[in-house]
């Protein structure tokens, strides 16, 4: 099949959006499809090249793909945070209404991600689950215990939580509970990073690493003891599941995306936590059992919630279906 596969512009290949589509990318030519990928700007004359057009995204590629789509050439739209949660309220983005409604599909990893999106834009396509799927790399050897560095990884932005992070580390260590954090992502908002360079500074036991490409921050994941997510919402993390799939922890918010993303990992591998009393206790003593725990028993234990849930190949197989639906329809 020919497929043009559109990816917001201007972004980092260390932000989630541009991680999801190399990965399809990637697995998609591997499978044999031809493939372009491309930034909405690009797309107007490659349409009468293509079969279908695969939107990343409804606000930032969904207005682009409709082009297309005004010629008879299917759309599929796959779901970004924002565009699921970005609105007001928390509500699906408005910017995206049109889009929702004259794609062909609409995909999302999680069955409620649908569900919202039908009580919310009623005239919006059908929605199709494509569950994220990440490989597993059981050679990595776990950290020995005793140690707890936490590792943030995502654009420094509001909506990600880092202030807050810096907030439960201060009340962890009231509680006896020593945790190290680094935080790697890009700048997204300028005055949110000011603020956190300032906030950081006072704060021997945390530091900002910069932007990491894919290397760098599969690297500091190894080295670290747990991932760290602190998001208002999520789309779906892929640090939540790369975390795993290499054997380490994860603490998050329990907001939408990670709420579902982590409602059947196993209790000693994920916790999800309020950002109250109750769940900053919870959080410490998730991280007392951590420091003295069998690492290598929860590293097993993440591994396997990411091989039986979030396959690649399950993905792909997924992605596939929903395109063939689609030039079929």
């Amino acid at each position: 099949m020919r497929l043009l596969l559109l990816a917001p512009a201007d972004q980092g290949l260390a932000r989630g959006n541009q991680v999801t589509v190399t990965r399809w990318a990637r697995g998609l030519r591997a499978r044999g499809h031809e493939l372009r990928r491309l930034e909405p700007g690009d797309l107007e004359d490659a349409c009468g090249w293509a079969e279908l057009v695969h939107a990343h995204h409804a606000v930032h590629c969904g207005p682009a793909a409709l082009a297309c789509a005004a010629r008879g050439l299917p759309v599929v739209v796959s779901l970004g945070g924002t565009d699921l949660n970005g609105g007001p309220g928390g509500a699906p983005d408005p910017r995206a209404r049109e889009v929702f409604r004259r794609a062909r599909f609409i995909v999302g990893p999680f069955v409620e991600d649908g569900e919202r999106l039908r009580a919310a834009v009623p005239e919006a396509a059908p929605f199709r689950r494509v569950r994220r799927g990440v490989p597993i790399d059981a050679a990595v050897p776990a950290p020995a215990p005793g140690r707890l560095r936490a590792l943030m990884a995502g654009g420094i932005r509001r909506v990600k939580g880092q202030l807050d992070a810096l907030r439960w580390l201060d009340r962890l260590a009231t509680m006896g509970i020593e945790l190290e954090l680094e935080i790697a992502g890009p700048v997204i908002e300028t005055d949110y990073a000011a603020r956190l360079d300032q906030e950081l500074a006072a704060r021997p036991r945390a530091r900002y690493l910069g932007e990491l490409e894919a290397a760098a921050t599969r690297a500091a994941m190894i080295d670290c003891d747990l991932l760290l997510n602190a998001s208002l919402h999520e789309g779906a993390s892929n640090a939540l599941l790369e975390a795993l799939a290499l054997g380490r922890p994860v603490i998050a918010r329990r907001a939408a995306g990670n709420r579902e993303m982590l409602a059947a990992a196993p209790r000693e591998a994920a916790l999800l936590i309020d950002d109250d009393d109750r769940g900053l206790e919870a959080m410490a003593s998730f991280l007392r059992r951590l420091r003295d725990a069998d690492r290598e028993a929860i590293a097993a234990a993440a591994r396997a919630f990411v091989r039986a849930a979030h396959d690649p190949d399950q993905e792909l197989d997924e992605l596939e279906a929903v395109y063939r639906e689609a030039t079929t329809r």
